[in-house]
């Protein structure tokens, strides 16, 4: 079982390898003119790269929208909004 999926493995290396679709190590400049193929990707006029995106998680964006947790006794839990300012 381990050889076929050793197989496998090595077809897909070499097929990607022959397109030319496979990098290894590349320098400073590919992985830069790399990063610029991307449609975000910018150079600042400072010369780094920047790319915006959206965060993955992170605080909400209005406080309003938040719910806190606060216990009125060990037995009862409510849940209120938390006032605003």
């Amino acid at each position: 079982m381990f050889e076929e999926f050793e197989q496998t493995a090595r077809a897909i290396f070499e097929s990607a390898q022959a397109r030319g679709a496979l990098i290894r190590n590349p320098d400073e400049a590919r992985l830069r003119a790399m990063a610029l193929e991307e449609p975000e990707v910018r150079e600042t006029r400072y010369g780094s790269l920047v790319a915006d995106s959206e965060p993955m998680s992170g605080p909400p964006s209005s406080p309003r929208t938040t719910l806190t947790r606060r216990s009125a006794s060990p037995s009862t839990t409510c849940w209120k909004r938390p006032s605003a300012g």
